[in-house]
Order: structure tokens, then C-alpha cells, then sequence
């Protein structure tokens, strides 16, 4: 979640504005969970690409079946707590699962695999991924690029 303060937006042209939007110069990250972080083109008319940070796989999912755009990049922005290295991580991403606590079937685990191979679990239980059930790719890099 992310949150902003009134005296840091931007006013530009209206003419540069979609529907809704609106422009910051700061924002503040305000929960400490992992990010995908996607930079993609919309051909033909967006000539610059764009970098949006998605709060899960479900937005992903949602941003790679519209078909006008191109995804460029796909990176994991870890919290310390997950990639256990002491520090937010920026990775880039190769695949995401989705599966369930043992006995627990309303509570999702998130399986974060990086480019170099390397896993993170994102477990409220603490769940090993060996124990994770019913587990469903949700994002290959492979068939999504």
C-alpha cells in the first residue's frame, strides 16, 4: 500500500493526463510486503516505457492478459524478511506460485523464483515449500515475455 502527501502532487498540462490520474513527486511505501516491480510498453502510440510496482501476482496476472502490451521487465522487490539478506532487494523475477498452507486452504503461499533459481516463501505459517499444497504456476517469465 502505498500512501502520498496533497503537497507533493503534480499539476501538469491536462492534455498529459488519462482519465483519473494523477502525478506524484514522492509516494511512501506503508507495509513491508513484496512488490513486483514491471516495466512494459504499450505499442504503438506509448514510444517510452513504463514501470509500474503491482502489489501480487493477481495484478500481474491481470497486467499480462491485455494483449497491446509488451512486458520488457518483471523484478521481485523484496522486503528484508523475505530474501533474509538484511535489506529490500530488487531481483528480477522468473516465475510465480500460488499454493496453500497445509489444512489451512484459505491462507495462499506465494512462491517467488528469481532468475538465478533462488526461492522465497511468502508464508504467513512459515510454511517450507515442501509442505505447500495444491501449487499453481501463476507467472513464467518464459510464456509471458
Amino acid at each position: 500500500m502505498f500512501s502520498t502527501i496533497k503537497e507533493d502532487e503534480l499539476h501538469f498540462m491536462p492534455f498529459i493526463y488519462k482519465k483519473g490520474q494523477k502525478f506524484w513527486s514522492s509516494i511512501m511505501l506503508e507495509d513491508n510486503k513484496a512488490l513486483i516491480q514491471v516495466t512494459y510498453h504499450e505499442p504503438p502510440d506509448d514510444e517510452i516505457p513504463k514501470t509500474a510496482f503491482l502489489q501480487g501476482a493477481e495484478q500481474l496476472e491481470r497486467l499480462t492478459n491485455v494483449d497491446e502490451l509488451e512486458l520488457i521487465e518483471v523484478n521481485l522487490l523484496s522486503p528484508a524478511w523475505l530474501n533474509k539478506k538484511g535489506k529490500w532487494l530488487l531481483d528480477p523475477l522468473s516465475k510465480i506460485f500460488v499454493g496453500s498452507e497445509p489444512g489451512e486452504h484459505w491462507h495462499d503461499v506465494f512462491i517467488y523464483e528469481l532468475d538465478n533459481g533462488q526461492k522465497y516463501i511468502e508464508s504467513a505459517l512459515e510454511t517450507k515449500e515442501e509442505n505447500v499444497t495444491q501449487i499453481t504456476c501463476v507467472f513464467d517469465k518464459k510464456t509471458n515475455s
